[in-house]
This record gives structure tokens, C-alpha cells and sequence, in this order.
């Protein structure tokens, strides 16, 4: 009879929940439509750019611009990028190079024009020696992980900032990254979480013309490469609010987090324009190997 009892309490409780639902309205905020420019200008001489709107986060399909006209500016010298296919534009004879500042305007008919300026670093890290310890401990909730260890030297004045990614071969010519996590400081605090993405970030400040040794753990299969990258003060700020907007994006019951949006630096419009450079290391399971 008490079961029953408690049965009935519970009934009684959900008729209630059900009987007391409210329709609200909610007013949601509404996106503007400027355009979304993604460059990326890399010291090797190579580069990308893709211009489109703005599309829902339930959307399958991205709206590109074809027939805008775009133009990098730097050192008097004016190079226009023309449409290639599905957003992308392209100049065979255009190719940045380090420590110069590039101007982007875009201009596309009835929005204002779009401005944006960077560079890309000319700073680089100095790696001496990576560690890959593979299959190396059992983390707090039993599954096993390896650990890369990248000794690193900043050697130049002033704020820098580095990414770092861990890549494995996908067929002859193209590669994947694995996600991986870090629970150095110099990492930590950067992201204030625990999360696993394909790409870390972090600057000099906490060993400032001084060494220090990254601790990073991957759950994937063997690693062949570690990418250590240069970034420019916007490239750094997109990618950290990438990695932290693509964490709170999803609804999580035990932790609520606000979506953080993404960084740009497009003026009249959204997105990046930003420099980079970066250096591919092939490393060895179980072994260390230094520079």
C-alpha cells in the first residue's frame, strides 16, 4: 500500500507540472546579414580566402558571394583576388610574406564596404626536443592516453603567440588532427576548461624569454607529426574563441555555460583576415627527438 501511496504522490506531481505549462514568447535577437570573409595568410607564400553570409547553426548550406571585388593592399602595391568557384577568390601572382602589413577592402553591391588590416609574425619558437611517450598512463576514469612533451625557448621581445596541434597522415598527401587536451598552465590558462579540440592555443606569458614544457594528451591512434604554430594577435583571438564558442555551443545539464561568439576583425562585416606561420615535426612513439 505505501508504494502504491508514493505512486499516487507522483502521478498528482506530473498532472500538476503539465497543468501549469505557460506559452511564452520569446524575442530573439535578429542576425545582421553583413558578410563573412575567412583569409588566412600563411608565411610559406600560400593563402586562403572564401567570402559568404551569415547562416543559422541548423543550416546545412552556406550561401557564398561570387562577384565581389576583392583587394590586398601593401606596400603601394595593389593585388585583386578574383572568384574561382563556390566563394573562393584567388591571385596566382599574389603571395605574403612575413612582417609586411596587408590591408583587405571588399566591396560588394548594396553593403558597405568591408576593411580589415594584419600581418603575418615574424616571431618563432624555439623547440628543443619533443618526448612522445605513446599509450602512456590510465586516466581517472580508466581509458589510456598518450603524452607529447614539447620543450620550448621563447626567444623574442614582446607578447607572442603559438598554437600547437598533433596530426597523423590521411592518405599520401593530406593529414588529420587528432583532438587533444593540455593541462599546462600555459594552456589552462588560456581556456579555463577541459576540452579537446584539434588545435590548442597559448602565449608567452608565462615564460617570457624563458624555456618551458608543454604536456599534450591525445586519446587517438599513433601520432606522426606535432604543428607548432605563430599566430598574429587576431589569428590567436579567432581561435581561441573558436575553440571556446564550438565548447559552449552545446547544451550540457550539469554545466551551463553562455555561447561565447566568435572574434572578428572585419569592419562592416564578420569574420578573419589574419597571419600565420607554422613548422610540421615528424615525431617517433616511445622516443624523444630534439632540434
Amino acid at each position: 500500500m505505501k508504494i502504491k501511496f508514493i505512486n499516487y504522490k507522483i502521478l498528482a506531481l506530473l498532472l500538476m507540472l503539465i497543468s501549469c505549462q505557460e506559452q511564452i514568447e520569446i524575442s530573439l535577437p535578429q542576425i545582421n546579414r553583413n558578410p563573412v570573409v575567412n583569409c588566412w595568410l600563411n608565411a610559406n607564400g600560400s593563402y586562403i580566402f572564401h567570402l559568404s553570409f551569415p547562416t543559422s547553426a541548423n543550416s546545412n548550406s552556406i550561401q557564398v558571394i561570387d562577384s565581389a571585388k576583392v583587394f590586398i593592399l601593401s606596400d603601394n602595391k595593389v593585388d585583386t583576388l578574383f572568384h574561382t568557384k563556390n566563394g573562393f577568390y584567388c591571385n596566382s601572382s599574389f603571395s605574403p610574406s612575413q612582417g609586411k602589413p596587408y590591408k583587405l577592402e571588399v566591396k560588394i553591391d548594396n553593403y558597405k564596404n568591408l576593411y580589415s588590416i594584419d600581418s603575418i609574425p615574424q616571431t618563432k619558437i624555439n623547440i628543443s626536443a619533443i618526448e612522445y611517450r605513446k599509450d602512456y598512463k590510465i586516466d581517472e576514469e580508466g581509458d589510456e592516453y598518450s603524452e607529447i612533451r614539447v620543450s620550448i625557448t621563447d626567444i623574442h621581445e614582446g607578447n607572442d603567440y603559438f598554437g600547437i596541434s598533433v596530426q597523423s597522415r590521411n592518405g599520401k598527401n593530406g593529414f588529420y588532427s587528432h583532438q587533444i587536451t593540455s593541462y599546462s598552465p600555459e594552456i589552462m590558462n588560456e581556456l579555463g576548461m577541459e576540452t579537446y579540440p584539434n588545435i590548442l592555443v597559448f602565449k608567452d606569458d608565462l615564460f617570457e624569454n624563458a624555456s618551458t614544457k608543454l604536456k599534450i594528451r591525445f586519446y587517438d591512434d599513433k601520432a606522426t607529426y606535432v604543428k607548432i604554430y605563430s599566430f598574429s594577435f587576431d589569428a590567436y583571438k579567432y581561435i581561441k574563441s573558436w575553440i571556446i564558442h564550438d565548447y559552449t555551443k552545446e547544451y550540457d545539464f550539469w554545466e551551463v555555460y553562455e555561447p561565447v561568439p566568435l572574434y572578428s576583425n572585419i569592419e562592416n562585416g564578420y569574420g578573419i583576415f589574419a597571419g600565420y606561420s607554422s613548422q610540421l615535426l615528424e615525431v617517433y612513439p616511445d622516443s624523444t627527438v630534439t632540434f
